[in-house]
């Protein structure tokens, strides 16, 4: 059976955060795999330190799901960083996870909502326009000229709170 990682109570079905499989990232692979990170999320070197350290005695390693889906995490010692939901073959679509963003809370756009609006965003409703307070680009992107392209990854934080509660 697989290694059960760590926050996987939280999951209703008891079995459902199960690897199949783990390979460590050394060296090489880890100053990659760093590089295009920073590229993707325009990280700076002490954001990107955080997130994945070149530290010695730190394990980075990237967790394949069972359960017929091709679902990657991207992990720091027991603590998923980064997902790829299945890009089915294609380039690594990586996202970053909660315990990323409250690492580096700028690391995707932030829409905020409205105080109210959290429970129901927790509860796991779609979010809607009307509970929309406003959108903060990500750092280095002027707030006039920026738009979000369709499909792509959001924090979702409450006006007034700078922490993400959901992507």
């Amino acid at each position: 059976m697989g290694r059960r990682l760590a926050g996987a109570e939280m999951f209703k079905k008891s079995g459902s955060c199960q690897s199949k499989a783990e390979v460590k990232l050394r060296g090489k692979e880890l100053k990659v795999l760093r590089a295009s990170i920073a590229d993707a999320f325009g990280l700076d070197t002490e954001a990107l330190d955080l997130l994945l350290p070149t530290k010695k005695g730190r394990d980075v390693a990237i967790r394949k799901l069972g359960g017929g889906v091709r679902t990657e995490l991207l992990c720091l010692d027991v603590v998923p960083m980064l997902i790829d939901p299945g890009s089915k073959g294609k380039a690594m679509n990586l996202c970053p996870t909660l315990a990323a963003l409250w690492l580096v809370p700028r690391a995707l756009p932030v829409v905020q909502i409205h105080p109210p609006v959290s429970k129901y965003i927790i509860s796991g409703s779609d979010l809607m326009m009307p509970g929309v307070h406003s959108v903060l680009p990500p750092p280095g992107c002027g707030a006039n000229d920026y738009a979000l392209p369709v499909g792509s990854y959001v924090a979702i934080a409450v006006a007034g709170n700078p922490m993400p509660l959901a992507v």
